[in-house]
């Protein structure tokens, strides 16, 4: 079954989560359950408080969560494979998705902070729904671009047409004192794109990315994903960044290969 998380069907992660409530799995309760439903003796009058608080707040957050990243790309769950493919924005994952939709038992399309889940977000929210309400252990896949690579698509696709006068526009500034920017404790807006490093980034319990493929090996991630899912891809160019030559001083590369090490082993040790 075809499962669509759209912002106007949050509702069905909220079922879930009264589901796994009804199932006393404590690690997806909230304090919003009532009393009731913990015990596991209610109403239906009691569920109704408790649906609409889950929405409600769902939607607030969305409603007051500056979110970045505004790229189409959408998580994917291939339940009967036992893989979730995560959406890290800007390394060419939106051919993958769109290709694979309709193949995946579960798009999160929205909101964004869910589509664009990070592994910490995904530990938090989804491996527990599928561990604790499926009782199954999902392997995850992502991929990963080159760090200096990364930061050209995010100063090109942020200088694209439309973008003159907004905040995030990168048209009155250089790659230089783009990346430059991107380095400093306190970015400005322009330069803040998030870190592929926290996305990817294990958590204390174990939980991280089973399979990371660099963005440059698309032969390989390609092979992977017609073997897991027995399917055969025809994947299209999309959600790209207007084409433009970038430079870099000597100076700032050195900078960013210095402040981003950990980001550029992670790549390096990629498949």
């Amino acid at each position: 079954m075809l499962l669509i998380v759209r912002r106007s069907a949050i509702v069905s992660f909220a079922f879930l989560i009264v589901i796994a409530c009804r199932r006393r799995q404590s690690l997806l309760c909230s304090p919003l359950v009532p009393y009731e439903i913990k015990r596991g003796t209610f109403q239906l009058k009691s569920y109704l408080p408790y649906f609409f608080r889950i929405v409600l707040t769902v939607g607030l957050r969305h409603f007051l969560t500056e979110v970045a990243m505004r790229g189409a790309q959408q998580m994917l769950v291939f339940y009967k494979e036992r893989l979730a493919f995560l959406a890290v924005p800007k390394t060419g994952t939106t051919a993958y998705q769109s290709a694979l939709r309709t193949r995946a038992d579960i798009v999160i399309a929205n909101p964004p902070e869910l589509k664009h889940a990070p592994v910490y977000r995904y530990n938090r929210f989804f491996r527990p729904m599928f561990d604790r309400v499926c009782g199954v252990e999902m392997e995850t896949l992502a991929v990963i671009r080159h760090p200096l690579s990364w930061l050209g698509s995010w100063y090109r696709y942020r200088r694209r047409d439309g973008m003159e006068g907004h905040k995030n526009s990168t048209h009155d500034v250089s790659f230089d004192t783009f990346v430059d920017a991107y380095l400093r404790g306190d970015r400005p807006s322009y330069a803040n794109v998030g870190s592929q490093l926290k996305f990817l980034e294990t958590r204390p319990n174990g939980t991280g990315i089973t399979f990371l493929y660099k963005y440059e090996n698309q032969p390989g991630l390609n092979a992977f994903l017609e073997e897991r899912l027995k399917v055969r891809l025809n994947l299209s160019r999309e959600n790209a960044s207007p084409e433009m030559e970038l430079s870099l001083s000597q100076g700032t590369r050195n900078k960013l290969e210095r402040k981003l090490q950990q980001e550029f082993e992670l790549h390096a040790n990629a498949l």
